[in-house]
């Protein structure tokens, strides 16, 4: 009985150290998972961090290529005998963005080319203006913004954006 219980005791002391090592290979395998899981998360982050890089380096490009917002460069504003009196051009892609002064009569003049597209007129109801404009010529638009903020300009054919009026 007594090699039995040696036997046992063997036994035993085998399922004890392969439950152990059962054990030790779990905890290496979750840790090795944990470890794959937190590489595939940077790897993520980076894709996103970059995906997120390409994207504002794109929308940056676009507003250097179209002037950027707030007032165009090309135009010209003077206040003279309290009217507000910008110039811009327009074309087939629109016009010029413009930034005014609320409590202020403003005189828009519009100069444009031969080609205005669907562009043919402008309007921004809130502003109080509905104009056609003048092709191979000037147009002037008078309105007094009241209350500060972004307004935009649409064509009044197809509704497309023209431009934007930041009221201050």
């Amino acid at each position: 009985m007594s090699n039995n219980n040696n036997g046992n005791k063997n036994v035993s002391k085998q399922i004890s150290a392969n439950t152990a090592k059962k054990k030790n290979l779990e905890e290496r395998l979750a840790a090795q998972r944990a470890a794959e899981a937190a590489q595939r998360k940077k790897r993520y982050l980076l894709i996103g961090a970059a995906a997120l890089a390409v994207a504002l380096i794109t929308v940056s490009i676009i507003l250097f290529a179209s002037g950027g917002a707030g007032s165009a460069p090309g135009a010209s504003a003077s206040i003279s005998g309290g009217t507000q009196t910008i110039s811009t051009t327009s074309s087939a892609s629109g016009g010029e963005n413009i930034t005014v002064k609320a409590g202020t009569k403003v005189k828009w003049v519009i100069s444009a080319g031969s080609s205005l597209g669907c562009r043919t007129g402008i309007k921004q109801s809130a502003l109080g203006i509905n104009q056609q404009l003048t092709k191979n010529g000037t147009t002037t638009v008078t309105f007094t913004p009241t209350k500060p903020g972004k307004y935009k300009v649409v064509c009044t054919t197809m509704g497309m954006a023209y431009s934007t009026i930041t009221v201050v």
